[in-house]
């Protein structure tokens, strides 16, 4: 199966090709995410490869999810992706996404799942207004030390990311970003961000907003201090609002995620 976009075409590969969207990734991470052996598995057992290749048919972006079981169903587990820098703000990333949504529907699979750094904001926007998913949980140190390039000295605290592929808001977010909620008028403020420090805030609200740092991994190396600050405060602010039964729904223009309970919507 093959998808063209407007400068790009996105595809499902295997074998060699496969290794060279590893190659790929590792010159965007600084690291080789996975060995070849593993790699040969995950093609056996069926799971999902898929490349973005320029006019020149060189790969300037790479996919890869795993085929698992959620709640007795399938569904994928979006593991790893890459875009070559030189061609980020292309589009690319939306359009592996595209491409791995018609090929998880085309299999009976309704849900893809992955996870990605809540201190991220950009990735945040893109994940909730321009793919419509949901973020459904905060885990604390998912992959314990990393040692790439990006992720070095940095506690791996993720948010799970859940897409329900045919939910009426994924297939608006497809058509066209969504807007950030009305309720974004009533929410308290959780977490600010004061001078380019985390200050969290009382509330018990049931709409809150969560500050992010500017640029996380700017901060990661030139004040690790301030880093680990906004670590702590991020994910003790969004373990509570969890617990409490709110969600992120959307991410400001100011880089506040808004948190709000589902049956609110």
């Amino acid at each position: 199966m093959a998808h063209t976009a407007a400068r790009y075409e996105i595809r499902t590969v295997r074998g060699a090709e496969a290794d060279r969207a590893l190659d790929l990734a590792e010159s965007v991470w600084g690291q080789r995410p996975l060995n070849d052996a593993v790699l040969r598995a995950l093609e056996l057992a069926g799971s999902y490869v898929s490349v973005a290749l320029d006019g020149s048919g060189r790969q300037v972006g790479m996919c890869l999810g795993i085929v698992g079981v959620h709640d007795d169903h399938l569904h994928l587990h979006s593991h790893l992706a890459a875009v070559d820098p030189a061609h980020r703000g292309g589009g690319i990333g939306r359009e592996l996404k595209r491409h791995q949504r018609t090929w998880c529907l085309e299999r009976g699979i309704t849900t893809i799942s992955w996870t990605f750094d809540p201190l991220i904001h950009a990735n945040a926007r893109f994940n909730l207004h321009h793919l419509g998913a949901r973020g459904e949980r905060y885990l604390v140190e998912l992959y314990g030390v990393m040692e790439d390039e990006i992720n070095r000295g940095d506690a791996s605290d993720r948010l799970l990311i859940r897409w329900d592929l045919e939910d009426e808001r994924t297939v608006a977010a497809l058509d066209r970003p969504l807007p950030t909620p009305a309720d974004v008028d009533h929410a308290e403020v959780a977490l600010a961000d004061d001078g380019g420090r985390p200050r969290r805030m009382d509330t018990d609200a049931p709409a809150r907003l969560v500050a992010t740092p500017a640029d996380a991994v700017a901060l990661r190396r030139d004040d690790p201090e301030a880093a680990r600050a906004w670590r702590v405060a991020v994910r003790d602010t969004m373990l509570q609002a969890f617990t409490e039964g709110l969600e992120p729904v959307a991410v400001t223009a100011d880089r506040h995620y808004l948190f709000t309970r589902p049956e609110d919507r």
